[in-house]
């Protein structure tokens, strides 16, 4: 199994002083970036890469790891995040766990994800205490979250579009993906038909369970934050 990080992003709503990347925004003294890698790490994943994009010079600089691969996504600034899905994809090797660099999470969730056998579904982590989360934020239900519906046998039904209401939020989307090599081909093959190069990732594999139904997601009451914009920030080191 092997990790990529995205960190391609620009980060323009979270200016925070001293900090190029939003990903390396500290907390308890270690990075969001390096604390996912510290803690795939501990459970043998070795293979570790990140997609850089905007100032990826000083990101590399700041890393300072010779064991991480680089991929650097040259359309950073005009294509949202699932063309570094796409690259992620295209380097590869094995099972892959692709995780977003601007989210905290517990070594539990990190756990859970890398015990997962090989197969053939492209599994979600979600959020079940994803509303404890969002008053933490103090975000708006219905202009901050996405839909997520899945069924009894946990197969994603719904994902990336604005609910009309409270039942089509079952969990919230984590900024987490277990990519099977098996699939690898197939998502290469929908995202080269996308023509939007603003197409979000969930509204992609909104798109991707309707054609091949093979989505499943596993429940998490653990710890998880995403640092969206400063306030992100700041709300939750007053809560720790």
């Amino acid at each position: 199994m092997e990790l990529t990080i995205l960190a391609a992003g620009k980060s323009s709503r979270f200016k925070k002083k001293g900090i190029s990347h939003k990903c390396l925004t500290e907390i308890n003294g270690l990075t969001l970036i390096n604390k996912i890698i510290k803690d795939f790490r501990s459970f043998k994943i070795s293979n570790v890469k990140i997609v850089v994009g905007y100032k990826k010079k000083k990101l590399e600089k700041t890393l300072n790891d010779k064991k991480l691969k680089f991929i650097y996504n040259r359309f950073y600034a005009s294509r949202d995040m699932l063309h570094s899905f796409y690259l992620a994809l295209l380097n590869q090797t094995d099972d892959m766990v692709l995780s977003y660099s601007d989210i905290y999470y517990s070594k539990r969730i990190v756990k859970k994800i890398t015990s997962l056998s090989k197969g053939n579904k492209v599994i979600l982590p979600v959020s079940m205490n994803w509303e404890k989360i969002w008053k933490i934020r103090k975000k708006k239900i219905y202009d901050d979250c996405e839909t997520l519906v899945f069924d009894k046998k946990l197969n994603l039904l719904e994902i990336g579009n604005r609910p009309k209401n409270k039942k089509k939020i079952m969990a919230q989307y984590m900024g987490i993906i277990y990519v099977p090599f098996k699939l690898r081909n197939n998502l290469i093959s929908e995202i080269k038909k996308e023509k939007d190069n603003k197409l979000h990732i969930t509204n992609f594999l909104n798109k991707f369970i309707k054609k091949f139904n093979n989505i499943k997601i596993i429940k998490v009451n653990d710890i998880w934050y995403e640092f969206d914009d400063l306030n992100d920030y700041e709300y939750f080191i007053k809560r720790n």
